[in-house]
């Protein structure tokens, strides 16, 4: 999931030619994303992914929003929502714009990483903090395990705390911008 994301949109494969003729039929009601819409996303998204990528810049810039009182985690949590919260359903139904449906084109046909790699490395970057953080909060920290026989591809790296805003802190300090409470999971099996 999102391993090379386009920043939205999405592809449905249908075998049932009456079923994938009543899915394009319902999408003709729908409205569709702009161009321009899609450029504002793709401009957000592009700033705070280069904040995240300077942690100096992103504390500076936690530091500013506090200081003008306001709730740094609400803000950064609102700002990696994908939809605005009113009309949610209307925004996940709208048909993408050209742009983005060029960028899916492209994410597709020009891939030159393979996405078993990046998912590899990425369990292996994550199952590496995970031992760091359990050694080092072994007191205060447990990390939620999937269903039985489930693989874990960390794209959500979901870690339950005693004090979440504390914890938050720290990992900031540590260059990792972890908003408490941003997890939308409500379920979740502890390990041991």
């Amino acid at each position: 999931i999102k391993t090379a994301t386009a920043l939205g949109g999405g592809i449905a494969i249908v075998r049932e030619q009456s079923l994938g003729d009543q899915i394009r039929q319902a999408q003709l009601f729908n409205g569709q994303q702009t161009n321009a819409e899609y450029l504002v996303k793709l401009l957000k998204c592009s700033i705070l992914h280069l904040v995240s990528r300077c942690p100096s810049l992103c504390g500076l810039i936690a530091c500013v929003i506090r200081f003008c009182g306001l709730d740094y985690d609400r803000m950064i949590t609102s700002m990696l929502r994908g939809f605005r919260r009113r009309d949610l359903i209307g925004q996940i139904r709208k048909r993408p714009s050209a742009a983005l449906l060029s960028l899916m084109h492209r994410r597709i046909s020009f891939s030159s990483i393979p996405t078993v790699s990046v998912v590899s490395a990425r369990v292996r970057r994550c199952q590496s903090l995970s031992r760091q953080l359990v050694k080092s909060c072994s007191h205060s920290l447990s990390i939620p395990r999937g269903a039985e026989g489930s693989r874990h591809c960390y794209w959500l790296f979901p870690i339950h705390v005693d004090d979440p805003k504390r914890m938050s802190t720290l990992l900031l300090r540590e260059g990792l911008d972890a908003p408490s409470g941003a997890s939308q999971l409500t379920s979740a099996t502890m390990l041991d």
